[in-house]
């Protein structure tokens, strides 16, 4: 494979990659570093693919390689960061139109929640309602049956819906 079919690859399959990247781990930085490994794993293995990479060959990788960093994450102990006050200057945004601003929490609150869901859920719905690929494409990708899919993303969306559910009865509760 030479420089200029990595790049049309990387073009058409990045936004893609990220996004899913994003959705499994919940933060930029994370997806950055995901997006990162898994073009480096194309890039690695491209050579071996007769016809190039699909849709669902790229989605394999990715999943593959957000789960390996779940898994990761998991084993380290997460160490907290001693900030001292007097090193640290924080830029205060500028206000938000309530709307925008209720939106954007919002947003939020749904990457976090997804962000949280078993794998197997995360996987379906980011696929189906991120990504918004087809059931058939999805059971593919997962190489699981269609019926697995569909009950998979019945039981994410339910999880989503209660979990967000208690965030905003709580958030709009009357105290």
């Amino acid at each position: 494979m030479n420089e200029a079919q990595f790049k049309r690859v990387v073009k058409q399959y990045k936004d893609f990659i990220y996004s899913y990247a994003f959705y499994f781990s919940g933060t930029q930085e994370d997806a950055e570093d995901l997006t990162q490994e898994v073009l480096i794993r194309i890039w690695e293995n491209l050579g071996s693919l007769r016809l190039g990479p699909t849709k669902s060959w790229v989605s394999k990788v990715t999943r593959n390689m957000c789960i390996d960093w779940e898994r990761r994450r998991r084993a380290r102990p997460e160490t907290p960061v001693a900030l001292q006050s007097e090193d640290c200057e924080f830029d205060v945004p500028a206000p938000f139109e309530e709307t925008g601003a209720e939106k954007e929490e919002m947003r939020r609150n749904i990457e976090k929640t997804i962000a949280k869901l078993p794998e197997k859920l995360k996987s379906v719905i980011i696929l189906r309602e991120i990504e918004d690929m087809k059931y058939e494409e999805i059971s593919d990708v997962l190489s699981m049956p269609i019926n697995s899919v569909k009950s998979y993303i019945h039981r994410g969306r339910r999880m989503l819906r209660e979990q967000l559910s208690a965030i905003y009865e709580d958030e709009y509760s009357v105290k």
